[in-house]
């Protein structure tokens, strides 16, 4: 049933979903240890925006394999999105404990942070991002919370950062040239804005 649940997860023809779900309850009914049939059939009731059962399912999963940072982050998300902040917040720093190379997980927790007004939480998981990956996103993101805590100066470096890694971000080159034209440098804020 688990191998044949994986088959139909893979195909997604109509209701094929729906009977990976049954072959993956069949598997636990079967032998209820199989971590990755509880696993399977949550990323499916995510997928499915079932997020209830999906909650219990990774719940499942970290009771027989504590250690499961997939299980850990997409139980987080599936808190997220069920409006359960403060849990998202805890699942997702501990699947970062489990996998703290993980950028993934730390651009999760730094929108979490940041919705929660957690900024300077927000800051360190965005500046970590960028130590890890050069992602002119992330670079962006890091500036905006930045020019939110009153650190201009470091939001432009940020910026000029996202523009080295992305030449084309007309949003990291707005953010900076506004920056400029507060702090009165003209030039810089004339060039960046045109």
């Amino acid at each position: 049933a688990y191998h044949r649940g994986l088959a139909y997860q893979q195909r997604k023809k109509p209701n094929d979903l729906q009977r990976a779900i049954d072959d993956f309850t069949l598997a636990t009914r079967h032998d209820s240890s199989i971590v990755d049939a509880w696993y399977q059939r949550g990323m499916l009731y995510f997928q499915l925006d079932r997020q209830k059962e999906a909650i219990r399912n990774f719940g499942i999963v970290l009771d027989l394999q504590p250690t499961h940072a997939e299980a850990t982050f997409y139980r987080a998300r599936s808190w997220r999105i069920t409006g359960q902040t403060d849990k998202a917040l805890h699942d997702m720093s501990i699947a970062i404990k489990l996998d703290p190379r993980n950028p993934t997980y730390l651009k999760e927790r730094a929108t979490l942070r940041t919705e929660t007004g957690d900024f300077p939480g927000a800051i360190e998981d965005w500046e970590s991002v960028t130590e890890l990956q050069e992602d002119a996103q992330a670079f962006i993101q890091l500036g905006l919370l930045q020019i939110k805590t009153g650190t201009p100066e470091k939001a432009i470096r940020s910026f000029s950062s996202a523009i080295v890694h992305d030449p084309n971000s007309s949003l990291a080159y707005a953010q900076r040239g506004l920056l400029h034209l507060d702090s009165n440098n003209i030039p810089d804020a004339r060039s960046d804005l045109d």
